[in-house]
């Protein structure tokens, strides 16, 4: 009777090793409680790509600590999100992850920060392109930046030059 059941109010024991997140295989017998893994090779360089050097040491201070530990998908997994939010907080909400690899030791984390490609002034007719230009504190080949562009918008209506504005991204 009773011992048949304890499984059933005890988590799940690949449950709880696999929230460790530092094992890549795991099987087990529940009638033996018999647990076999393999241990996740160990990260030795956290390589990241695609950052702007003002932003670098931010991040590479959310990427560092898993330098010399094992690799834990859970646990880099939420590195990432962390990653993207520390951006979003910058205002740089075009922000992304591009590529994420793990080979040789080496986990290379590719972002790509939203840059500019251009930027087009559309509907104006009376005002020339550089007054309103001048108002936008971006310029192509930099990080779009989501509070910059709201910045210029209002700049941009207390001249009083507009009947609408309008962003598009």
């Amino acid at each position: 009777g009773y011992e048949r059941f304890m499984p059933y109010f005890y988590p799940n024991p690949s449950t709880i090793i696999d929230y460790l997140g530092e094992f890549n295989l795991i099987t087990f017998n529940e009638e033996e409680l018999k647990i076999e893994y393999e241990e996740n090779p160990v990260i030795k360089l956290v390589s990241l790509t695609g950052a702007d050097a003002r932003d670098y040491a931010a991040l590479d201070s959310l990427l560092h600590p898993f330098e010399g530990k094992p690799y834990a998908s859970d646990k880099i997994s939420q590195a990432l999100l962390n990653i993207l939010r520390y951006y979003r907080e910058k205002g740089k909400t075009l922000a992304s992850i591009n590529r994420v690899d793990f080979r040789n030791g080496t986990l290379t984390i590719a972002v790509s920060e939203g840059v500019i490609d251009s930027i087009k002034i559309i509907g104006n007719k009376r005002t020339h392109p550089e007054v309103i230009l001048r108002e936008i504190p971006m310029k192509p080949g930099q990080p779009f930046n989501i509070k910059k562009l709201e910045r210029a918008l209002k700049n941009l209506r207390s001249t009083n030059l507009f009947e609408a504005l309008e962003a598009e991204i």
